[in-house]
């Protein structure tokens, strides 16, 4: 079965399909890499990307890798394409794929 998937458009105009949830393993693996780095995990369902600036840096490749199916329609080299791209529009991006971990961990409380 292939997973449910969600379609937005970023500040650029470009399509970022994320997945609109972890799975259990994906979830644990992105915290396990979380924890490695030094970012707090989401306290009570808020952003994990809070925490040291380098921590959430070294994590986001390993988020995007979880969480982003394509961006600009295309599946290969994502975090590059993202890191070249506008700082607004990494952000943005950050924060969007954020938000499906921010799902998972409100759902399992």
């Amino acid at each position: 079965m292939e997973r449910e998937t969600k379609t937005i458009t970023t500040p650029a105009g470009k399509e970022l399909v994320l997945k609109s949830y972890l799975t259990a393993r994906e979830r644990n693996a992105y915290l396990e890499v979380l924890e490695a780095n030094g970012v707090k995990a989401a306290e009570a369902g808020k952003d994990p990307t809070s925490g040291s600036v380098v921590g959430v840096i070294r994590t986001a490749k390993s988020l995007f890798d979880a969480v982003i199916v394509s961006y600009d329609g295309s599946t290969e080299n994502i975090t590059s394409r993202l890191e070249d791209a506008r700082s607004d529009e990494y952000d943005f991006v950050l924060k969007e794929a954020s938000q499906v971990v921010v799902g998972n961990l409100a759902e399992a409380k």
